[in-house]
């Protein structure tokens, strides 16, 4: 059986009725299922999903190529179980992250500093702030829309709470209590102007020949999210650090570990992480040895 590439629209939609499917996986899904179709392969034949894996996993992490192969087989053979099933069960497995991924440094609370201090955008220094203070992934704080930053009075003084939808969607919230940085959030925010449909860090699009560039809202996400990465790259060449050494999410890692190290509890780094599942976190500890480093230094003392 060939590919019909008209079949991406309802593959889309289909995705769409998925409640824990983030609009940027459906955007990479789309993507992925036609880098696939366009081999135009016979997607009743095992082999065409695995040739297309095997490719995809040559030179950069592809677990997100195997999901979308078993979302588009659970749509296109949604009336045929046994086919479904062998493919799926047929599929190889890319080689994990894990398994190769560089050895992460972790940075110090001063050397992050640092690191913000020489972005050149005051809203990248507002976003690396909250990432760097709270662990919220850069993504979640991009989405941030109006009234998601609200400030609050508790017994124990202001607080600036933000609300954020998480991966699967998940409501969650934190808490800034550093009054330098309430008030850089809270300068920034009054200052704002060019806040693209209540985005609080993307700006409005550019026209180009008299129309608004036709973008959709997660390329504008997107667009937004390198902007920012290629601020903290200079900011990495400026302070000596080897950009490949980090990442926008090594702030969350460097908020894990500090968190760790004032409390080595499993289930507060969960809730500190908005984590699911208590597996994910313990990852977190086994690629980074923080819980096998906590054991060292209690048999050493």
């Amino acid at each position: 059986m060939k590919a019909d590439l008209t079949d991406l629209s309802m593959f889309e939609n289909t995705l769409k009725t998925k409640s824990r499917l983030a609009e940027s996986s459906i955007y990479v899904y789309v993507h992925d299922a036609a880098q696939f179709l366009v081999t135009n392969p016979d997607i009743d034949v095992k082999d065409c999903y695995n040739d297309f894996l095997e490719k995809m996993t040559i030179r950069k992490r592809s677990v997100h190529y195997r999901s979308a192969l078993i979302a588009f087989i659970n749509y296109k053979f949604a009336n045929n179980s046994s086919l479904q099933e062998s493919l799926i069960k047929g599929l190889i497995t890319p080689m994990f992250r894990g398994d190769y991924a560089k050895d992460r440094q972790h940075f110090q609370l001063e050397r992050l500093i640092e690191i913000v201090n020489g972005l050149k955008e005051e809203k990248h220094k507002v976003v690396a702030l909250i990432q760097m203070i709270t662990g919220v992934r850069a993504g979640d704080v991009f989405r941030l829309t109006y009234g998601k930053i609200m400030p609050e009075e508790t017994k124990d003084g202001d607080v600036i709470r933000i609300n954020f939808t998480g991966k699967g969607k998940k409501l969650n919230s934190v808490f800034i209590y550093d009054k330098a940085l309430q008030q850089k959030i809270m300068e920034y925010i009054q200052l704002q102007s060019t806040m693209y449909k209540d985005y609080y860090f993307i700006d409005e699009p550019r026209h180009m020949k008299g129309r608004l560039v036709p973008l959709t809202e997660y390329t504008l996400l997107r667009k937004a999210y390198l902007a920012y990465w290629w601020d903290i790259k200079d900011s990495l060449l400026k302070n000596g650090i080897d950009p490949n050494a980090f990442s926008t999410h090594d702030f969350r890692r460097c908020f894990a570990r500090r968190a760790w190290e004032m409390k080595p509890d499993v289930y507060r780094l969960q809730r500190l992480l908005n984590h699911k599942d208590p597996k994910v976190t313990l990852r977190y500890l086994e690629r980074s040895g923080l819980e096998t480093a906590t054991f060292h230094k209690e048999m050493q003392q």
